[in-house]
């Protein structure tokens, strides 16, 4: 006899997307970190970047200011980051709930993308002009991209064995 895990109630599979968002989210700051350090800047530009759409003065400021440690911008920049990660890794999770065939991977890379695209075309542009200037399109996208493949594994990872 094979012994079956029972399915898992709806919230904890919710509440584990979370987790495996907020790892997207903290690789997203790594993956614009890493950028910011290619383009010259220190590790730090990235988070700056991002949390720049809370320090306004940031985001008029001269490239060089992105390379300093702020506590409202650089923590508030991660901060950022993770929560966002939190709430579309649990938004995806939900959503794989309600597909009769779910392809985690498959939907995580989606997910980058359309997220990439919001924020590149809606989002940035109303609310954080500093990042793509900053950093650029190919950033954004290999950010977004990467965060999204990374959530996407994390839920097939997790996924229970049904049958």
């Amino acid at each position: 006899m094979t012994r079956v895990d029972p399915a898992p109630s709806a919230v904890l599979e919710v509440l584990y997307g979370a987790l495996g968002g907020l790892l997207a989210g903290a690789a997203y700051v790594a993956v614009l970190g890493t950028a910011a350090v290619a383009a010259g800047h220190s590790a730090l530009a990235g988070a700056n970047a991002i949390g720049a759409w809370l320090v306004r003065w940031l985001q008029s400021a001269e490239p060089q200011a992105f390379d300093n440690f702020y506590a409202d911008a650089s923590l508030g920049g991660a901060l950022i980051a993770l929560l966002a990660g939190a709430s579309f890794g649990a938004l995806l999770a939900g959503l794989l709930l309600r597909l009769p065939e779910d392809q985690p991977l498959a939907w995580g890379g989606l997910s980058g993308l359309v997220g990439w695209a919001l924020a590149r075309w809606s989002i940035l542009p109303a609310l954080d002009p500093a990042l793509p200037q900053l950093l650029g399109g190919r950033a954004l996208l290999a950010a977004h991209l990467l965060s999204g493949l990374l959530l996407g594994a994390w839920l097939q990872a997790g996924r229970p064995r049904r049958g």
